[in-house]
């Protein structure tokens, strides 16, 4: 699995197979930033720091929060929940 801001993919194991779609892929992430599968449950687990804009400065400068987020979902995607955040358990 291999997550890229805002889509979680699949690559094949097999080096010849040059695809990216072993497995439906997760979209619509904000700034996703690390990704863990836990096979027991078939559950897939994501990390999201939200990115803001300083507007003050001439140029926009963009900076990531020091507390990202814990989102899930099941590996059939039947639903998608954040369940963790800087401010504890939801």
């Amino acid at each position: 699995m291999v997550v890229r801001d805002s889509i979680i993919y699949g690559i094949p194991l097999n080096p010849d197979d040059k695809s990216n779609d072993a497995m439906v892929p997760v979209a619509g992430l904000q700034n996703g930033y690390d990704v863990d599968f836990d096979d027991k449950e078939q559950t897939i687990y994501w990390v999201e720091h939200p990115v803001s804009c300083c507007p003050i400065t001439l140029f926009p400068v963009y900076y990531y929060s020091k507390q990202g987020t814990l989102h899930r979902c099941t590996r059939e995607k039947l639903y998608m929940s954040q369940f963790c955040s800087e401010r504890g358990m939801l």
